[in-house]
């Protein structure tokens, strides 16, 4: 018997509603137009994927899409509700592209968004009135780590995936703008036509950052990686992080 909580959360993986609810002041700067594309991708049934550091991830019906939610475990978050949600309003009018933005939704609202309709990690349904809580939607990306993989062995492919990274990281640091939680597998993913950087919650502007270190951080961890993985790439990753410089 006393081990039931435990078992319950982890089957669940700490997935609650409550934890979704803040008492935080709006800030009119974090205001975002709903479009009928939000309302269209919004209505269909979402189901839970996954927890992040700051959030629950659902993932659309048709697969196109993810809500993340984000999530709030303790009571004193003032100035970490502030990072996160200016990094998010800083994704969305900079980033779209990069991070496969769709909407983002940091006040509560009273009128304009509908009931989504959801499963939880143990399939219960779950109802949740999005004008109460604070979302993100965003394009569902393949894996970073995944992808590549799958790539390895076809030479076009491969290369491809690799420029489409480069040019993420050129374009998000050319906008001024940089991450300060330099994770590969958990921060990046790649759609068809590019790849876009998932988690946007440690962004932050800058007007004197290094562009040069910025992307070496990044294409340093994936030369290691690549080391173990598909050494036979290393040297092409290295031309094309020369060629930065």
């Amino acid at each position: 018997m006393l081990s039931l909580p435990a078992l319950a959360k982890r089957l669940t993986q700490g997935f609650r509603v409550g934890k979704m609810e803040l008492a935080f002041p709006s800030h009119p700067e974090w205001d975002v137009r709903v479009t009928p594309e939000v309302l269209a991708i919004l209505d269909q049934p979402f189901y839970y994927i996954d927890k992040g550091s700051q959030s629950y991830v659902f993932e659309s019906r048709d697969g196109n899409y993810v809500v993340k939610f984000f999530r709030f475990d303790y009571p004193e978050i003032d100035l970490k509700v502030l990072t996160l949600f200016n990094a998010c309003k800083i994704a969305y009018d900079k980033l779209r592209d990069e991070t496969g933005l769709i909407y983002i939704h940091l006040n509560p609202t009273t009128e304009g968004l509908p009931i989504l309709h959801c499963k939880d990690a143990i399939g219960r349904k779950v109802r949740l009135p999005l004008d109460r809580y604070r979302f993100a939607i965003q394009k569902k990306a393949m894996p970073f780590r995944q992808t590549l993989l799958e790539a390895r062995h076809d030479p076009v492919l491969m290369q491809k995936r690799m420029d489409q990274f480069i040019d993420l990281l050129q374009s998000r640091t050319g906008k001024g703008v940089f991450n300060t939680d330099p994770t590969l597998s958990r921060n990046f993913g790649f759609l068809a036509d590019r790849a876009i950087e998932i988690d946007f919650g440690n962004y932050r502007p800058t007007s004197d950052h290094n562009q040069l270190s910025e992307m070496i951080r990044y294409t340093e961890r994936l030369r290691r990686w690549l080391s173990t993985e598909a050494p036979e790439w290393v040297a092409y990753l290295d031309e094309r992080t020369e060629a930065l410089k």
